[in-house]
């Protein structure tokens, strides 16, 4: 059982740099999140010293040449976005605070649906899987029950079906996992005895579950020949297994549920121009504070509560645009993502039990006392 642990674990680590860092520390969704919130914290927090610079650089007479009003303030409006005196620094503000204003409505529309449309193919895939857990258990009851098992060669055609289902679920998961192919892959179907003999070396690469698939037909087709099962039971063999392969295709399926790169590239884009927006009417804002109050200002609680609320609202907002990257595929190891090995272990467990079922007494026609 340690080896299935030690190379599940292995196969799982194909994810994301970021996410095989958390793999590391643990399982946990909560520091998922906090890995996820520590991350944003890292690539966005430098928003804020940049604010924090422009007020430390602006924040001195040299922006401010007319000096302050008696009752201490250095601007003036007139009319909106039109100060009297220090036009330069004081109508700078109006401005990027307007920009930032319109920017935001538009982002905050483009990034709902973003977020909106990053989950719904998250579900998708997840859903996916579900069908494919249903078709397979459906296909190892109609195997088990109509592939017949009275001769000893009868018993190994229906065991290797029953086993080849359970092979061809496995690699449809390896698939998703992009291990399909590799040396890590084989090892695990190895350690769960579902590769027998050279059958890694006759499969398709790329399309391994396929050739699972192709070689359950082929049997059918060879039972069907032999006269052991009839068509009307061949017909429905054959039709559970074409729907089975149907749903083991591809679960990530890129081509159409994957985002499309010039739409993440252009959100992306729009995060960024809003956070710098803010941070430049931020620093501007915190700039006028400085020059009004001087050192006084880092007395204050409102500045550190302001300097609080722009972090919080950087880390928030970015953390909403990189939900995608880890979003993307559920087939990991994390507490949010498909319990695979528990799920796969009861699919196994259950063609097993059904290889030599020991029906019962009502069902083998003896008299029940």
């Amino acid at each position: 059982m340690s080896c299935i642990d030690d190379i599940g674990a292995s196969i799982l680590s194909y994810k994301h740099k970021d996410e095989r860092k958390s793999l590391k520390n643990g399982r946990d969704w909560n520091f998922y999140m906090k890995h996820l919130g520590i991350q944003s914290l890292r690539n966005f927090g430098f928003y804020v010293l940049i604010s924090v610079c422009i007020e430390l650089t602006l924040g001195w007479d040299y922006a401010f040449p007319q000096g302050q009003r008696e009752d201490g303030a250095v601007c003036h409006y007139i009319n909106p976005g039109m100060s009297s005196i220090n036009t330069g620094m004081c109508n700078l503000r109006y401005t990027l605070k307007e920009g930032f204003d319109m920017f935001r409505v538009l982002v905050a529309f483009i990034l709902g649906g973003y977020v909106s449309s990053t989950i719904f193919l998250w579900r998708i895939r997840r859903t996916s899987y579900l069908r494919l857990c249903g078709g397979a258990r459906e296909m190892i009851i109609r195997m088990a029950s109509l592939v017949p098992q009275s001769k000893d060669d009868e018993k190994i055609s229906r065991k290797n079906l029953l086993r080849w289902i359970v092979l061809g679920f496995e690699l449809s998961v390896l698939k998703a996992r992009d291990e399909i192919d590799s040396d890590r892959g084989r090892q695990y179907l190895e350690c769960l005895n579902l590769l027998k003999h050279d059958e890694w070396e006759k499969m398709v690469n790329g399309d391994r579950h396929t050739t699972v698939w192709f070689w359950v037909l082929s049997e059918i087709s060879k039972h069907r020949e032999e006269g052991t099962i009839s068509n009307e039971i061949a017909a429905s063999l054959i039709d559970a297994t074409c729907d089975m392969r149907d749903r083991a295709n591809d679960l990530m399926s890129r081509i159409d549920r994957d985002q499309v790169q010039h739409y993440s590239a252009i959100v992306g884009l729009m995060v960024h121009l809003n956070l710098i927006l803010l941070a430049l009417w931020k620093g501007v804002q915190w700039a006028i504070w400085f020059r009004e109050c001087r050192s006084h200002i880092w007395r204050l609680p409102d500045h550190y509560i302001d300097i609080l609320i722009f972090l919080i609202y950087s880390v928030l907002f970015s953390s909403l645009y990189e939900m995608s990257q880890h979003l993307n595929s559920p087939f990991g190891a994390r507490d949010c993502d498909i319990p695979h090995k528990n799920v796969g272990s009861g699919i196994r467990r259950f063609a097993q039990e059904l290889e030599s079922y020991d029906y019962p007494l009502s069902m083998k026609n003896e008299k029940v006392l």
